[in-house]
């Protein structure tokens, strides 16, 4: 199977709505009243630490505790 013939057999439409899905269930997780405060606990983060914080870098810090 070459590479040209394993593109033409992906669903883009299944793609799609995956990453959407995932994009959306991420941004639900780090809503303060569903999980956010759980998770700034765990990392012991503090309202104001997030406040001027480096976002990509706390996210980017979470992942890699995983």
């Amino acid at each position: 199977m070459d590479l040209q013939s394993a593109f033409n057999d992906i669903n883009w439409l299944s793609v799609l709505v995956a990453s959407v899905s995932a994009f959306a269930i991420g941004s639900l997780w780090y809503l303060s009243f569903l999980l956010g405060k759980a998770w700034q606990k765990e990392l012991k983060l503090s309202d104001d630490d997030i406040k001027n914080a480096n976002m990509p870098m706390i996210f980017g810090k979470n992942r890699l505790i995983q």
